[in-house]
């Protein structure tokens, strides 16, 4: 007789719930710190393409951030969708760009806001003090991108029996 069929049925659920909340803890735990490289490395990209063209041209940082935005972002929804979350359907590639572009547009809307916002405070801050507070802006956003991409790119679930 096994063990499992002693138990009473609300116990074997609640183990079957255990074990599947374990393994979405080993899931998480292996996503998160792959998500927070490939974010450091289109935050890098970002910032080499934001000082670049704030030395080289006289635009405005909203527009460099717009523009740095842009790169880093196609870059990094990539980086996550193949690295991060390892899907790599054809499927994948079109929901992993649009939920990351969509997100990129939040992450671009906060960080202008915050840009204007540190303009009006500070008009005589400079390039570095303006990529900084990007820089922590997109953090923010970069959490939410995490939650959103690990939903929208996860594997899904198939119905037993289905095909």
């Amino acid at each position: 007789m096994s063990t499992s069929a002693a138990r009473p049925p609300g116990e074997q659920r609640a183990t079957a719930a255990q074990t599947l909340a374990r393994s979405r803890s080993d899931l998480l735990r292996a996503e998160f710190p792959r998500f927070v490289a490939v974010g450091l490395v289109s935050s890098a990209v970002y910032g080499v393409i934001f000082m670049l063209l704030s030395s080289f041209t006289d635009a405005p940082h909203l527009v460099v951030n717009v523009v740095a935005t842009a790169d880093s972002a196609v870059l990094g929804n990539e980086l996550h969708r193949r690295f991060t979350f390892r899907a790599g359907t054809p499927a994948s590639v079109a929901r992993g760009q649009a939920t990351g572009l969509g997100m990129a547009a939040v992450g671009l809307v906060m960080s202008s806001l915050a840009l204007t916002g540190w303009q009006w405070v500070a008009p005589d801050a400079g390039d570095v003090s303006s990529l900084l507070i990007a820089y922590g802006t997109n953090g923010l956003v970069g959490l939410a991108n995490f939650a959103t991409q690990h939903t929208v790119l996860r594997p899904r679930a198939r119905p037993s029996g289905g095909r």
